[in-house]
């Protein structure tokens, strides 16, 4: 008997994550982010509508979601962003790190945050069934 090689494709969308989503409870299976995706994204870079931003950030999500039935406008916006951070987490890491320049002084200051760190204040099960 002859070993069948792997195929190419076999190896291909095999990175998918899920997590539970605080405010509702649904479990979300979903991809990290393509270079695709953050090109077209990219494009969005300088819109200053906010709703158009808000649109491009939801397209975003909704790629990258695997989960049958997924509609992102049925989510609590919490958890839109809890998903987006999860998402970002699994494409390009936990640590974000950024420079601020103070509009004052001129002065920069590198910044790092570790998104596992930040704090998730979950609410009563009370005001969840709104």
């Amino acid at each position: 008997m002859s070993e069948e090689k792997p195929k190419f494709y076999d190896f291909v969308n095999v990175y998918d994550f899920e997590c539970e989503l605080p405010g509702s409870k649904q479990v979300v299976k979903f991809k990290p982010v393509s270079t695709g995706q953050i090109k077209k994204l990219l494009t969005y870079e300088n819109e200053t509508n906010y709703v158009i931003q808000e649109q491009a950030l939801d397209d975003l999500i909704s790629s990258s979601v695997l989960s049958e039935g997924f509609d992102i406008m049925e989510l609590y916006i919490y958890d839109r962003l809890f998903l987006l951070i999860e998402i970002r987490k699994k494409t390009k890491g936990e640590i974000i790190e950024f420079q601020i320049k103070c509009p004052e002084c001129d002065s920069q200051s590198l910044n790092r945050v570790d998104l596992n760190e930040l704090e998730l204040a979950k609410l009563d099960a009370e005001l969840n069934t709104i």
